[in-house]
């Protein structure tokens, strides 16, 4: 076991450091979650149980040197620190909780904001805002770095101009000082939260049909992006690969499963570069899915690019394999995986199935990279890759 992760599952000692050193935290337990490997270190999310029982996510950063003047936890060569989220330059999220920033809010809503707070946060990089207004409906105010809110803004208004206004979440105002979108919340339940019932397996052929149709669109905000903007499987293997080896250094090598998973996949991706281009969500996966009566509406659209298909099908397929992972079920993931593709319609083509296979074992790795802070999480994802990257290797034969 890593220093590292030696470290994180000391309890006593952690939790101690946590109610000490943490500002505005007395945590009674904590789980240690996602892990994102960016240039100059990590990204930790670490969920934190108050003493009420309640449960809410925290940011944290793992860095090589020890940081000068803020409380650092140490993990063998690595020092972890809390990330307050009011104190980050790169997007506005103190000013986006201010009063006057919540009465602009209303006004343009025309409803007084009773209640604002931080409901999501990725340090650096976006954040969300949940406001309540006076006559109890809902807004999410998203926000982005700087010159990302215009681009999302537009596309998904194009996009719901151009008929998919029933299947993608609905933007209210566009705040571009604070570089913000308002969303309106979506009624209904989030598909993810659906697992095991029922209701799971009906909404994912749901999702089929929605994303067949956001595939299917063809908008301005586009088609008009260079096609060095595409993306591909390809790029999906150099994510990961960099994934791969960032993660090395924080654990004093990979695990050498994970190794031979990229190897094999690696083979395999040099046939993947025939595809016709579509519009693609991106980050594809059943929390970006909310069952509204019969419809299923997408969220989280702000990363919306051209590319090849199987990018998406392939991160639904492998989430729907974390799901189960997440919950720690004994479960089969064919029928669910049946019941999205039924949904979306067309893996008949012999060449979109191969390369979904193969986008859904790309996932499955990056997904292991996430959680290898998590034994229990990163075992389960890891059988689930070694069985799809089988599909992978028959198919190259």
């Amino acid at each position: 076991m890593s220093s590292v992760l030696q470290a994180l599952l000391d309890r006593p000692r952690f939790l101690g450091w946590l109610r000490s050193s943490v500002p505005g935290l007395d945590p009674r337990d904590y789980d240690v979650d996602r892990l994102i490997p960016r240039r100059d270190g990590f990204d930790l999310r670490i969920r934190v149980q108050a003493r009420d029982g309640t449960w809410r996510a925290t940011a944290f950063r793992i860095v090589r040197g020890l940081p000068k003047g803020l409380p650092a936890f140490a993990l063998g060569s690595w020092f972890l620190v809390y990330h307050e989220p009011v104190e980050d330059s790169h997007i506005l999220v103190a000013k986006a909780l201010e009063a006057n920033t919540s009465r602009h809010v209303g006004r343009m809503l025309g409803a007084d904001i009773v209640d604002s707070s931080l409901y999501s946060y990725t340090p650096f990089r976006r954040a969300v805002i949940r406001y309540v207004a006076s006559d109890a409906k809902v807004y999410y105010g998203k926000l982005y770095r700087a010159g990302q809110s215009h681009v999302a803004f537009e596309t998904t208004n194009q996009l719901r101009d151009a008929g998919l206004s029933d299947c993608l979440a609905e933007p209210a105002v566009h705040l571009v000082d604070l570089e913000m979108i308002i969303w309106r919340e979506a009624a209904g339940s989030v598909l993810g939260r659906e697992y095991p019932r029922d209701e799971y397996r009906r909404g994912l052929h749901r999702a089929g049909i929605a994303l067949k149709r956001l595939h299917a669109a063809n908008v301005r905000e586009i088609l008009d992006r260079p096609a060095t903007e595409l993306r591909t499987l390809a790029d999906e293997m150099r994510v990961t690969r960099k994934y791969l080896d960032r993660v090395a250094t924080l654990l004093d090598g990979q695990p050498s499963e994970l190794e031979r998973c990229y190897a094999d996949l690696d083979r395999s991706c040099v046939r993947a570069d025939e595809y016709d281009p579509m519009t693609l969500h991106g980050d594809f996966h059943d929390n970006q899915i909310v069952l509204s009566g019969r419809s299923a509406v997408i969220l989280d659209l702000d990363q919306i690019v051209r590319g090849d298909p199987a990018v998406d099908i392939g991160n639904f397929l492998a989430h729907i394999d974390f799901r189960i992972a997440y919950d720690r079920a004994d479960d089969d993931p064919l029928p669910y995986a049946e019941a999205f593709a039924k949904g979306y319609g067309d893996f008949d083509d012999a060449r979109l199935r191969r390369r979904i296979v193969l986008g859904h074992a790309v996932s499955l790795l990056r997904n292991c990279c996430l959680y290898v802070l998590i034994p229990n999480r990163l075992q389960a994802l890891t059988a689930a890759c070694r069985r799809v990257v089988g599909l992978v290797t028959e198919e190259r034969r």
